[in-house]
């Protein structure tokens, strides 16, 4: 969880722009101030290129009772593969009952989990169109 993610954009459709005759991926300036690094980014017609979607899903709330028992309420949402705890990257886990297995909580304290799907999709490049449709050409 080192790198820096640009802003997120509805379709993969809206991460391409013209350049003179050509199409590329559009880059934030903000994260790549080299211009040669934009022309790494030309599309070629019938290129793959992978697009990792982000699904989040509402917060729960992580409590300890008694025992080291805890509870998550509500329960992690179906279809969440991953989970955290607000605020620190750190505890990333594939569940709730790893999270608590293996991060340092106090169970004095509650905790406002976070939970995700990270996606990787493949979408291949029609230069006639100027968009992408999803899947292997």
């Amino acid at each position: 969880m080192d790198e820096t993610t640009p802003p997120p954009r509805a379709t993969p459709d809206d991460w391409i722009v013209r350049k003179g005759d050509a199409f590329m991926i559009d880059f934030v300036p903000v994260f790549c101030d080299d211009d040669e690094a934009s022309e790494a980014l030309a599309l070629k017609n019938g290129e793959r290129v992978p697009f990792g979607r982000l699904y989040t899903y509402p917060t729960a709330t992580l409590t300890f009772g008694e025992n080291g028992k805890w509870q998550c309420e509500p329960p992690a949402p179906n279809g969440a593969e991953q989970v955290m705890v607000e605020d620190d990257p750190e505890t990333m886990s594939d569940s709730v009952a790893e999270l608590v297995e293996n991060a340092d909580l106090d169970s004095d304290f509650s905790y406002t989990l976070h939970f995700y799907t990270w996606t990787d999709e493949l979408w291949t490049f029609d230069a006639e169109a100027g968009k992408f449709t999803r899947g292997a050409a």
